[in-house]
């Protein structure tokens, strides 16, 4: 609470230096302005105090001046920002013409314009036509000369003022507030050049603050400066330079326009941010997304508010956005969709403009859903079991009809069977999988369990007894699947066809390995840490149960809610009594690949999922039925996934994925250089630790290609976090630090000779 007040604090401080420092360089260009001469080398000066107040406040607070978002960002808030204000602007003026209230037009003015861009007498050139071409001139070359001054402005009040209230306010507030502020800005010029003080105040507060609304919506969409910068010119252009010159206007139309303007800019915010709805819950963006009604406010506030998952001690949270965040990691697209209360409240696909080879996206693309896989066929097993066709107790074997699983640990009295399977205690051999190139035929489910000639995993054993031992098996999975096939006698993908996808609405998901050509342009292909696109755009996974799902945010959180809705004794595809049993089965915060997480009365299951070029996660409260998809083509996605979670539950007010809290550390070259090497963790797994020297920053990295970047922080030991995560990585003072704890378990360097060539 007191790093939060402390926070604000310092935010509010900033924003009182920059606005100080506003009204100081204001006042001697409004001075000049009154009292001198309206010149345009005062006016622009005085459109450029914010820019100038911003740099100020940035260089008192040591922060850049690249913070300011100078990046273009998406497209499709620049045409917006292009076209809308061109819009509301000619509406205004139709409607002003309709009505007999002015003029059009207005001869003397394109007689004017004519003589000005020397068409006269060129021909039988009607006024109609000179000022058809000085419209053109002005809608382009015009709008490009004042975003020389509007930049200036927007420097200042879009690109820096509503970014430091947003870490105050919401959405609304920003807008409302600044909105405000711009307007009081120019109350100097209104008082002195205007005739109805009371009514032009009035009128032009309503108009201001209103397109303070569309702009800043615009610009945390973008998260880029120019669509506020266009915006503004565009605006000006067409209401000073252009429409308000070709009318002649009556005595009545000057206290009209402004209330009009209103009502235009009003009318075209909400036809450009919406769309007819789908039903009386949610409207329809893009083909398969969803914004339900009220949404957008804190749809904007996740999309501008990235956090990482570490909060460190005595520094400013900063935050980032979606966009920004997707062109760090090398992303090309998310799938993403929020839950709120057992509901979809909005989801939406986000495409990264540095992919521009990528196809078009949209809400029904499908990704590889990875691990994702396993929860779904536990739960269509579960289904199964609850109608008597499958006992999730009984010894798997009984169900294999061309397969004898090898002996091993197991026994007759402790077999190996579909709940031990589900539930990641058989003791079969853990692990996941490489996938397969689409050019490469795939093997068999027989093939792969006993780890036939051409198969890129090894045979399954089991090598704890069952029900000791928590091991996450992909394996036990595919001996699972193996299993279902032989009970029903057909293709795995048509059993979950049956018993999940079709009954739980998830139209677009589809266990089919490889993916039929048919479906091949809905696929978000997936691509590299490097940002490469995977050869042939994907691997295959042959291993359906554990890695096989094809799906995207949508579906996976229709699978989510049918979870939370038997949870709570509504309306589900299961049992509220096989849910509860679910859950009460925890061993290690897990249940059936969930993570379980608690607090107070608040219960929420977790599940993560990574095949190559693809990273995939979902959660939701069973308590209150708010949760968050993501499905993301990248081998960088994990980072993005867990700052998704973390900023949602900011967002939101969620229970779970809070920041951690940590007080980073100096730690000498000499020592981080003595921590590289290779490290067998957990008596398995391969681990590696790398050395920046650009950097002064030591990186793990894990089997499956996943770099974490580590900052040390102070702790008992030498202390190190992934502040994307919140991973901690602690080497021992016991041994010299040629071992570390990661996740509970230990990891022991290896010999030096196998460190020769590290960096």
């Amino acid at each position: 609470m007191s790093q939060n007040l402390a926070e604000h604090k310092e935010s509010w401080q900033t924003i009182f230096i920059f606005l100080a420092i506003v009204t100081i360089t204001s006042a001697l260009f409004h001075y000049a302005i009154v009292n001198l001469y309206p010149s345009r080398i005062y006016i622009g000066a005085l459109m450029w105090c914010p820019a100038i107040a911003a740099m100020i406040t940035l260089e008192l607070k040591g922060r850049p001046i690249s913070s300011l978002h100078w990046d273009w960002g998406n497209w499709k808030y620049i045409r917006l920002s292009y076209f809308v204000p061109a819009l509301y602007v000619v509406v205004t003026y139709m409607l002003i013409w309709l009505f007999g209230l002015g003029g059009l037009p207005n001869v003397k003015m394109a007689l004017e314009w004519a003589e000005e861009i020397r068409l006269v007498g060129i021909g039988t050139l009607s006024p109609t036509i000179s000022v058809i071409v000085a419209v053109i001139l002005l809608g382009t070359v015009g709008v490009i000369r004042a975003m020389a001054t509007t930049l200036g402005e927007e420097i200042g009040w879009r690109g820096f003022f509503i970014y430091e209230l947003r870490k105050l306010l919401s959405f609304s507030g920003v807008s409302l507030f600044s909105g405000i502020v711009w307007a009081s800005w120019h109350w100097p010029l209104i008082v002195y050049y205007g005739d109805n003080i009371l009514l032009e105040m009035t009128t032009f507060f309503i108009v201001i603050v209103s397109m303070s609304f569309m702009m800043t919506y615009y610009t945390f969409k973008s998260n880029s400066l120019w669509p506020a910068v266009i915006f503004h010119a565009v605006s000006n252009v067409y209401v000073q330079k252009i429409i308000t010159k070709i009318m002649t206007k009556t005595k009545r139309v000057k206290k009209l326009q402004y209330k009009l303007i209103f009502q235009s800019i009003v009318l075209v915010f909400l036809g450009s941010c919406s769309n007819p709805s789908k039903n009386s819950n949610t409207q329809s963006v893009d083909s398969n997304c969803i914004n339900e009604e009220g949404s957008v406010e804190k749809k904007v506030q996740l999309e501008v508010g990235i956090r990482g998952q570490v909060m460190f001690l005595g520094e400013s949270d900063n935050f980032s956005s979606i966009a920004d965040k997707m062109s760090e990691y090398k992303i090309p697209a998310l799938s993403l969709a929020v839950i709120n209360e057992g509901k979809i409240e909005w989801a939406d696909m986000y495409q990264n403009a540095n992919f521009p080879e990528e196809q078009e996206l949209d809400c029904a693309s499908i990704f590889q859903a990875a691990s994702l896989s396993k929860p779904v066929t536990f739960l269509a097993a579960l289904r199964m079991h609850s109608a008597g066709e499958i006992d999730l107790d009984k010894n798997i074997q009984n169900y294999l009809k061309d397969f004898e699983l090898p002996q091993g640990k197991q026994t007759a009295e402790n077999p190996v069977t579909f709940r031990n399977i589900f539930s990641h205690t058989s003791g079969i051999t853990s692990g996941g999988y490489e996938g397969y190139a689409k050019d490469l035929a795939l093997p068999s489910d027989l093939d792969v369990l006993k780890g036939s000639e051409g198969v890129n995993s090894p045979a399954i054993q089991v090598i704890t007894p069952p029900n000791e031992t928590l091991a996450y098996s992909g394996g036990a999975y595919t001996l699972a699947e193996l299993a279902l096939q032989d009970i029903y006698n057909e293709e795995f993908p048509k059993i979950m066809k049956k018993w999940i996808l079709e009954p739980a609405g998830m139209e677009h998901s589809d266990f089919t390995q490889p993916l039929p050509e048919s479906k091949s342009n809905q696929v978000a292909k997936g691509y590299t840490q490097s940002g490469d696109v995977l050869d042939g755009g994907w691997r295959n996974y042959p291993e359906q149960a554990a890695a096989g799902l094809w799906s995207n945010a949508v579906d996976m959180s229709k699978f989510l809610i049918e979870i939370y809705n038997a949870y709570n004794g509504k309306i589900s595809l299961f049992s509220q009594s096989d849910i509860k049993s679910m859950i009460s089965h925890v061993r290690d915060r897990q249940a059936y690949g969930f993570i379980v997480n608690r607090s107070g009365e608040d219960i929420a299951i977790t599940h993560y999922g990574g095949n190559a070029g693809y990273r995939t996660g979902m959660t939701i409260s069973l308590t209150n039925g708010n949760g968050l998809v993501y499905l993301i083509n990248s081998d960088n996605g994990g980072a993005l996934g867990n700052e998704l979670l973390l900023s949602a539950s900011q967002v939101y007010n969620w229970q779970h994925f809070k920041q951690i809290d940590a007080r980073r550390k100096e730690v000498s070259s000499e020592v981080l250089k003595g921590l590289i090497g290779k490290y067998k963790w957990n008596d398995r797994i391969d681990l590696k630790i790398t050395f920046d020297e650009i950097n002064d920053q030591i990186s793990l990295y894990f089997p499956n290609g996943d770099e974490y970047k580590l900052t040390a922080i102070v702790g008992d030991e030498l202390d190190f976090i992934h502040p994307n995560t919140g991973v901690k990585v602690s080497f021992s003072k016991k041994d010299y630090f040629r071992s570390f704890s990661l996740y509970g378990q230990t990891a022991v360097k290896l010999k030096p000779s196998t460190d020769a060539n590290e960096k």
